[in-house]
């Protein structure tokens, strides 16, 4: 009966760092919106370089599929967070290259 017992004070601390985890992650995918919201306000990116923006999707594509049920069943949490934050990561790409000076949007999509 021990073990039942630490074994589920260990799912439930476990589903509890899962849900910090994404709050947190979640709260890192927005935090770049204030410099968006700058780029859009000002028609231009500035001195700002897109490339965290490619390794933040990079990121959250390789722990996506890492967190696919078939791959690595029983952590869907992680494949929630990095679905959304892929679609955060890809939504401030396409933003970047809109507001790219063109000699900027031919480096930043030939570095992809």
């Amino acid at each position: 009966m021990k073990s039942t017992g630490s074994s589920s004070a260990y799912s439930i601390c476990s589903e509890a760092a899962g849900v910090a985890g994404n709050i947190l992650a979640f709260a890192l995918f927005v935090s770049p919106m204030p410099t968006f919201i700058r780029i859009i306000r000002n028609r231009s990116t500035e001195q700002f370089s897109g490339m965290p923006y490619v390794y933040a999707l990079l990121n959250c594509l390789i722990c996506l599929w890492y967190g696919m049920p078939l791959v690595s069943p029983g952590i869907i949490l992680v494949a929630s967070v990095n679905s959304i934050g892929a679609v955060f990561q890809l939504t401030y790409i396409i933003i970047f290259i809109t507001y790219a000076e063109k000699a900027n949007k031919v480096i930043n999509l030939l570095s992809m």
